[in-house]
């Protein structure tokens, strides 16, 4: 039987790192979410997924 390996990471790192800063400063959740989505695309390839940004 092949064992099946989980690899995760925590998103609170983008999250802290570029949300909640823009929330502090007035920005809309929204305005954030491009920003975020690269944050945590760059953070999920280091953890060797493989990331499709649409």
């Amino acid at each position: 039987m092949d064992r099946l390996v989980e690899h995760q990471f925590s998103d609170s790192t983008a999250w802290s790192s570029v949300v909640l800063p823009a929330l502090t400063a007035g920005k809309s959740l929204t305005d954030t979410l491009p920003a975020w989505q690269k944050e945590i695309s760059n953070e999920a390839k280091a953890h060797g997924y493989q990331v499709e940004n649409k």
